[in-house]
């Protein structure tokens, strides 16, 4: 019986380890990237960058409490970084400067159109829902953001040049 809870706590440990290691990549990478919108001041709370984590499940959550408690209070240019999490359900009519999703595709499906409305940012955790957001990252050899242009575009934000050169593009005919 021991042996049996050992071979599922393991996986868990180490699983969760690479949530959070993960998670510390993204929110690095995410948050510089806020900073590379032109109007990003425009979008700011208070003078902070505030960033929403929406999550649709229970798995999800825990994932978004990790982007929160590693983003909150966090300085990039001096401008502090303030997260909230919120279920998809339950988002607020106020407009946050930036969104990172941990949705299921369905979810992001559904609300995608609306979060571009918006004109502010949308990362996803998942590089296999790159199509419904404007950012997220490959991790291989190397760790490279991959941007998708027309969401951007469709969103009416401009980003400055370097993300370009430096970010694989994501092309919907791939």
């Amino acid at each position: 019986m021991q042996r049996l809870i050992l071979i599922f706590l393991i996986p868990m440990i180490l699983f969760a380890h690479i949530d959070a290691e993960l998670v510390r990549i993204e929110g690095r990478l995410f948050s510089k990237m806020i900073f590379l919108d032109y109007d990003y001041k425009k979008k700011l709370l208070n003078g902070e960058v505030v960033v929403y984590i929406l999550y649709d499940s229970s798995e999800h959550k825990v994932i978004a409490q990790e982007f929160v408690e590693y983003l909150n209070n966090k300085k990039i240019l001096g401008t502090k970084i303030r997260a909230k999490e919120f279920n998809i359900n339950n988002l607020k009519e106020e407009l946050p400067t930036a969104y990172i999703t941990i949705l299921e595709p369905e979810n992001m499906k559904k609300i995608v159109n609306k979060l571009i409305s918006q004109r502010r940012l949308i990362f996803t955790s998942d590089k296999s829902l790159i199509s419904y957001a404007m950012a997220s990252i490959y991790l291989g050899s190397r760790i490279v953001p991959i941007i998708n242009p027309r969401l951007i575009r469709l969103s009416n934000i401009e980003l400055r040049p370097i993300i370009f050169k430096v970010a694989k593009v994501y092309d919907d005919e791939d």
